[in-house]
């Protein structure tokens, strides 16, 4: 299909074994994606293979509540989520911690401020 992008490729590949080079990219970003892959830390993992010491990865996804009543709810409600094809109740601050990324900039957004935009700074 003709976008009229000539500056633009499209690929299409698995998100946890990216076709780039070690360190190719300034930026990374994920949207709305994180919680509805089937291995998270690999896709963080991976973005942060790609992304140069020093550059961004930006996540912008829902995450679980860190309130403990609105996380038991997010809890209950996790298995229609799966069905659903996303995760209510992953957790931020482990996820990170896994793939050795501290968030630089995290920002509630959206209506009911249950999302979450997450800038981190690739380390060195």
């Amino acid at each position: 299909m003709e976008l009229g992008l000539g500056n633009v490729t499209l690929k299409t590949m698995d998100a946890t074994v990216m076709d780039f080079g070690h360190g190719e990219f300034d930026s990374a970003v994920a949207t709305y994606t994180i919680s509805a892959v089937p291995d998270p830390v690999g896709v963080l993992r991976e973005m942060k293979r790609v992304v140069k010491p020093g550059g961004n990865i930006v996540i912008l996804n829902h995450f679980r509540s860190e309130r403990p009543a609105v996380g038991r709810l997010e809890d209950l409600v996790a298995p229609v989520c799966t069905r659903l094809g996303w995760k209510s109740n992953l957790p931020l601050e482990p996820l990170l911690r896994q793939v050795g990324l501290i968030p630089d900039l995290t920002t509630k957004v959206n209506l009911f401020k249950g999302w979450r935009l997450i800038k981190c700074v690739n380390p060195k």
